[in-house]
């Protein structure tokens, strides 16, 4: 029990000296907006991540209210709205009885965040890399005190521990969704939904919605690029919107 408690003060410890070098937008969420430990940890693993490409913070982050409200007048959402537009009509003249649902509508970090605290691959992995981060930290090469070659070590340890998937969210604020840029689709029959966000190979592959969605997008615009396919992450259903 002793060793127990032990190792998750050290383990808060460490992880708090990560976070205050962190972007400070980064900060209030995982400070406040994250209360669970796993799905804390996990969104810290993908700051770090995210923090090692450069400018892909400050190209990626999502936009505060006042950027998400100018967007949502200009000409630039007009399009990309346009764009999609043209995929349903097509998708709806290949597929009749079936109607395609899906909007570039920018995602606020308060939906991340949302999304992030309610989804259980988040809340499985998260677990599992605290689990292990746990046992890591009580390893003889971390002291109660660490200096920067310490926490430099830890941090790497993070990024590159080897879970046993990739959370189907990404960390708030590093969603595509944040800047206007992603589309989630959904297919509906007589105002049901059939296929939507999850279970991709019973929703969306077995029955070939998957490819009859790659067909009306390739066929309606160039603007959209898609499916989401990522190492260990696969959504059929997620386009990426290219102005």
């Amino acid at each position: 029990m002793g060793e127990t408690t032990a190792a998750h003060k050290k383990l808060t410890f460490y992880i708090d000296l990560i976070i205050v070098k962190l972007r400070p937008e980064q900060w209030g969420v995982l400070d406040v907006e994250i209360p669970h430990p796993g799905r804390m940890i996990l969104a810290v693993r993908s700051y770090l991540r995210a923090a090692e490409k450069p400018g892909s913070l400050e190209n990626q982050w999502t936009w505060p209210k006042e950027r998400i409200e100018e967007y949502e007048r200009s000409e630039d959402y007009r399009k990309a709205t346009a764009e999609v537009h043209k995929v349903k009509v097509e998708f709806a003249r290949r597929n009749p009885g079936y109607a395609l649902e899906g909007d570039v509508k920018v995602r606020s970090l308060s939906e991340q965040v949302l999304l992030w605290n309610k989804n259980e691959s988040v809340l499985k992995l998260g677990e599992e890399l605290r689990k292990k981060a746990l046992r890591e930290i009580m390893r003889p090469r971390y002291p109660e005190y660490p200096d920067e070659e310490n926490l430099s070590a830890f941090k790497h340890y993070l990024m590159t521990v080897a879970l046993s998937g990739e959370p189907t969210n990404a960390a708030p604020g590093l969603s595509r969704h944040g800047q206007g840029r992603a589309c989630d689709f959904a297919i509906k029959k007589d105002k049901k939904k059939i296929a939507s966000t999850g279970a991709a190979k019973m929703n969306w592959d077995i029955p070939g919605w998957t490819a009859k969605l790659k067909q009306a997008v390739t066929a309606a615009t160039k603007k959209l690029e898609g499916p989401l396919r990522y190492p260990k992450i696969y959504e059929p259903w997620h386009y990426v919107y290219k102005p």
